[in-house]
């Protein structure tokens, strides 16, 4: 079964389908899987360690997505890659994760390192990656796409599972028309490739959890910049759909 985006991809072979079940019959992973995040800053607002971060002051803040799906759901544990991609062991908790975000990369940047993420044997990986591609132009729409796909590829053919976050809207000072469209581009594209492979690749859009007015432009009270979630927005994205897809992949 082709990805029918175009891009090279691949589908599911009729082991994995058979190993998964039917539609609808998915088995959830075990609790106790290991969680991979693979991304940009809006990954790394939530390191809380200092060492290896390659922007001190996100790092201090703590305070990103995946930090607030931790506060609404204890099992739910982050554990920070280093900067040398060293992978710390998790604290034995039932829902474990690992975040791997680095300020101002591309989504062409973060997949030259998937290599650091797909050795570990994670059970899922987390693909968040792309708002720094520049998506104004159909090339850097293609590219974040195709970027995505290579990954899926990969986890694919490894027999693991991926969840691909979409690219969120920005605040009032970066918006244009062509930047909106762009974005939302991509993430018809992104959606697209979890809809080739269910139940192996899940795709989850906080658009709207950032955008409650509908505006296409985040609320004001949810950016600490033009780029970056506050406490607040992050929350908002935590509950307004990505804590319920982890916890619908992972028992």
């Amino acid at each position: 079964m082709g990805l029918g985006l175009g891009l090279g991809g691949v589908g599911l072979t009729s082991r994995q389908v058979g190993r998964l079940g039917s539609a609808g019959g998915v088995s959830q992973l075990a609790a106790g899987a290991l969680v991979a995040f693979t991304g940009d800053s809006i990954l790394e607002y939530n390191n809380t360690a200092s060492t290896g971060v390659s922007n001190l002051n996100i790092s201090a803040n703590g305070t990103g997505e995946l930090v607030q799906c931790q506060s609404l759901d204890p099992r739910f544990n982050i554990d920070t890659w280093l900067g040398a991609d060293t992978y710390d062991a998790p604290y034995g908790r039932e829902f474990y994760g690992a975040n791997q975000g680095y300020a101002g990369q591309t989504s062409t940047t973060v997949i030259n390192r998937k290599s650091n993420s797909l050795s570990q044997g994670i059970d899922l990986y987390v693909w968040a990656a792309g708002t720094n591609d520049g998506l104004e132009n159909a090339p850097a729409q293609t590219t974040a796409i195709a970027n995505a796909q290579s990954y899926a590829n990969d986890v694919i053919a490894a027999g693991k599972r991926l969840l691909i976050i979409g690219i969120r809207p920005t605040g009032a000072a970066q918006n244009t028309a062509q930047r909106i469209a762009g974005r939302k581009a991509v993430n018809v594209g992104l959606a697209a490739i979890a809809a080739a492979n269910p139940g192996v690749v899940y795709f989850v859009d906080l658009w709207t959890a950032y955008d409650p007015n509908a505006d296409d432009i985040v609320d004001v009270g949810f950016m600490a910049d033009a780029l970056h979630p506050t406490a607040s927005g992050a929350y908002a994205a935590a509950t307004g759909g990505l804590l319920t897809k982890m916890q619908e992949i992972i028992a």
